[in-house]
């Protein structure tokens, strides 16, 4: 009798290769959340740094705007001990001194634009009187910027030799000028003269005057008992000749020496470990999935240039992986005459729909970066805070928001939900917002934002879309909010006087984008410290559940009232919490946008965005 072999025991994919590819992610999401915790630490210091490099290129902007700009510099460095600095318009010397410039120069209409045949023009008198008034303007300049960004030292510079010579520098109100600046409150004024090692101890500052480009990076400078500072730099050029450099210097405490070295050993680590992980995945892959896979590709490849169906059956018969590819093969066996007629039909389907994804994909990410942060506030006596969010319910939306500075005692704000959805719904979206915000920024009134926006729409609509919009315009020094509501949903106030949200029912006015003869009328609320205005889409009252039930304004004023004492964030995420717990399993409808308005009224004034 002859003897039967005895079947070989088949193992399955996932006893192979995902269980362990289970157990791996773990690993690998913990080392991740923990880099991850570090990196946001880190985040947090740099975005100081980042405001130094915009700080000097500011500064920068400010030198280049005069044409003399080289021939000043040239001056200021040859005649920096003979010149009367003048550090106040006020000074009567000032005045005295132009009078006499444009005497000698009558067509000269502002210090900036002087050309180099007025300048040639001037006797040394005027010459000299012309570089100190431009000293003087420049380092007003600096003052402005310096007292409105808060850095420890804002300065212009040239490097000869083995020294700096410092040039325009700025100060703050109780700052001062000196020759050494060795004060608490000094700094550098005009031929102020500080020594320079070009051995390594100013990678940065040494990578610019080399190479004359803008670098990347910071030079960190950390003495015992000094102010620790980093260190920002940017060339000014005139033409291809590189005049001096402006420095911008931000104190830094020593958290951030401590915090990246753990973040680099963190980070070593955990590139350490992930690649060990990688390699054993790779093998645990290549031995039973990748290797199976790649011998039936091989057979499929060849039968797609042969068409020989024996051949190729007979090569997938010999796969022996004892799992799933195994039984995989012999499927391939037995479906291989229809592959010819179904692969043409495959490979076009399977085309058009990664295309048609990836462009929505494309889309979505443009449409998200159009919209300003989620979060915004301006500190002060008269402060607020802007908290803002958007819950598209396709890929894209046809709700947005947007807030933006019109000048510094104005805020524009926006809420708009465009009547259609998807594609075409996110591209008049855009448009939309675009125009409301361009025509805002002209200082216009909300009610003449909302007669541009609305003509312009409606010139080119063939198809009949329109937009409910709620524009309104903070004035920050009065905290009086002028607004109009073009067709769109009731705003919901809080006052901290009464210490609840009530919604603020009112008369619409028509929609935009419709109708080209339609007038729109302002409304205008005063806030009090503490008070919000919420503001919000169709998309949240109108959430609805499984048994299409709709969420409605109550349960949202409900829900805003149970929130009083939380942070306008805090309120965002509460309203998607509860709108979420309400509907349940049942797929989101329309977007939902909300945007939360809170005057804060705090200490000291500064514009944030986060």
């Amino acid at each position: 009798m002859a003897r039967k072999d005895k079947p070989k025991k088949m193992h399955s994919i996932r006893r192979q290769t995902l269980v362990p590819l289970v157990l791996l992610s773990i690993i690998i999401a913990l080392y991740t959340a923990l880099v991850l915790a570090m990196r946001f630490a880190g985040f947090y210091l740099n975005d100081h740094y980042v405001d130094s490099d915009r700080i000097a290129k500011y500064a920068v902007s400010e030198l280049t705007d005069y044409r003399q700009i080289g021939w000043l510099f040239d001056y200021w460095e040859a005649h920096c001990d003979e010149m009367d600095l003048i550090f106040e318009r006020s000074d009567p010397r000032f005045a005295e001194k132009e009078e006499i410039l444009r005497q000698q120069c009558p067509t000269l209409t502002e210090l900036k634009l002087m050309t180099d045949e007025q300048r040639e023009a001037l006797d040394e008198q005027g010459q000299r009187f012309y570089a100190e008034l431009c000293y003087a303007r420049l380092c007003q300049a600096f003052d402005r910027i310096k007292t409105t960004h808060d850095p420890k030292y804002l300065y212009s510079q040239r490097v000869r030799g083995n020294e700096i010579v410092f040039f325009v520098t700025g100060v703050k109100p109780g700052e001062v000028r000196s020759k050494d600046g060795t004060g608490e409150n000094e700094v550098y004024q005009l031929g102020s003269v500080q020594s320079y090692d070009a051995r390594g101890d100013h990678p940065i500052l040494d990578y610019v005057l080399q190479t004359g480009q803008s670098p990347t990076s910071f030079d960190y400078s950390y003495a015992p008992g000094q102010i620790n500072t980093s260190d920002a730099y940017e060339p000014v050029f005139v033409g291809s000749r590189m005049v001096a450099i402006v420095g911008v210097s931000i104190e830094v405490d020593d958290l951030t020496r401590d915090l990246y070295k753990r973040a680099a050993i963190v980070t070593c680590r955990t590139l350490i470990s992930m690649g060990l992980i990688a390699i054993l995945v790779a093998v645990l892959l290549w031995v039973h999935v990748l290797k199976p896979i790649r011998r039936e590709q091989r057979v499929i490849k060849q039968y797609e240039q042969d068409k020989d169906r024996k051949a190729a059956q007979t090569a997938l018969d010999t796969i022996r992986s004892r799992n799933e590819l195994q039984v995989l093969a012999g499927n391939f066996s037995s479906m291989i005459g229809e592959l010819d007629r179904y692969m043409t039909e495959i490979v076009l389907a399977t085309q058009d729909k990664e295309r048609s994804a990836a462009e929505l994909e494309v889309a979505a990410r443009i449409q998200a970066g159009a919209l300003p942060v989620g979060h915004f506030h301006v500190d002060g006596p008269n402060g607020i805070a802007i908290n803002a969010s958007v819950n598209p319910a396709r890929e894209v939306a046809g709700d947005f928001y947007d807030h933006f500075i019109i000048d510094e005692d104005h805020i524009g704000l926006t809420v708009a939900d465009v009547s259609d959805k998807g594609v075409p719904a996110s591209l008049f979206m855009m448009l939309s917002k675009a125009l409301i915000k361009n025509v805002a920024m002209a200082g216009h009134s909300p009610s003449h934002v909302m007669d541009r926006v609305n003509a312009q729409l409606c010139e080119n609509n063939p198809e009949n879309m329109f937009v409910t919009v709620w524009f309104g315009i903070y004035c920050i020094p009065t905290r009086e909010l002028v607004y109009v509501n073009a067709g769109h949903e009731h705003p919901v106030i809080y006052r901290r006087e009464t210490g609840r949200y009530d919604l603020i029912v009112e008369k619409h006015d028509p929609v935009i984008g419709l109708f080209d003869d339609c007038t729109f009328s302002e409304r205008t609320i005063t806030l009090s410290p503490g008070d919000r205005i919420f503001l919000y889409t169709d998309g949240v009252p109108e959430a609805t559940a499984m048994d299409q039930t709709m969420y409605g304004t109550d349960r949202m004023i409900e829900c805003l009232n149970r929130n009083t004492e939380r942070s306008g964030e805090e309120v965002l995420a509460a309203i998607v919490e509860d709108t979420g717990a309400f509907v349940g399993e049942a797929h989101q409808f329309d977007d939902m946008t909300m945007l939360l308005l809170e005057i804060t009224d705090t200490d000291t004034a500064t514009h944030s965005n986060t």
